[in-house]
């Protein structure tokens, strides 16, 4: 997704990827850049206090299902995390 934005380039180096980021990337993450993770205080923020408490509700969820969930729970769960993945850089993309 950010590489057909064209935020950044990708090519094979030594049989891995290696990407690299454009101007319109530098450019973008510029225009991103807050100080969401601290408060004037150097405390951190609300908004991340409330995504570190979301992350580690699904994490308890998650550990849930790996314990004691079937393997069409686990097969689900996966391609829920997947989808989730994708919707998240989705997100930053915009």
């Amino acid at each position: 997704m950010l590489e057909e934005g064209s935020y950044l380039t990708s090519e094979a180096v030594d049989d891995k990827r290696v990407y690299t980021i454009t101007e319109s990337g530098r450019q973008l993450l510029n225009e991103r850049q807050r100080p969401a993770t601290e408060s004037m205080r150097g405390q951190p923020s609300a908004e991340l206090m409330d995504l570190r408490k979301a992350v580690t509700e699904l994490n308890d969820a998650i550990a849930i299902v790996a314990r004691s969930g079937t393997s069409e729970q686990t097969l689900q769960l996966r391609d829920l995390l997947i989808q989730l993945k994708r919707e998240i850089y989705r997100i930053l993309s915009e």
